[in-house]
């Protein structure tokens, strides 16, 4: 039979390669970590640029609409003012006399 030394020795070197095998274990998730933690990192920057790149394209749609706004705009108004000008004879769409205000009686409980 094997004596207690022994016993210990094998006891001991089984424990060292479980502390081996959790070092390893250990390294290789520390690996991960710093992966996913750079992904994160990475994803994070992409997601910052989409943002700046989308609060540009905003911005300069936005400039766009008001020149085409403003083009339009203009447009209609010498539209306007050449259609008042050969039109001068036509009566004036208001009428020269404020009309009546309109009174509407609402019931309530005290009729």
């Amino acid at each position: 039979s094997k004596s207690t030394l022994e016993i210990l020795k094998e006891q001991m070197n089984k424990a060292q390669q479980e502390i081996e095998n959790f070092r390893k274990e250990k390294e290789e998730l520390d690996k991960s970590l710093s992966r996913m933690s750079q992904v994160s990192k990475d994803l994070k920057e992409k997601l910052e640029k989409h943002e700046a790149d989308k609060k540009k394209l905003a911005a300069s749609g936005k400039k766009e609409l008001t020149a085409i706004s403003d083009k339009a705009r203009n447009y209609y108004r010498k539209l306007f003012d050449g259609f008042l000008k050969n039109n001068r004879n036509l009566e004036p769409a208001m009428p020269k006399t404020k009309p009546e205000p309109l009174i509407i009686h609402v019931p309530n409980e005290f009729d």
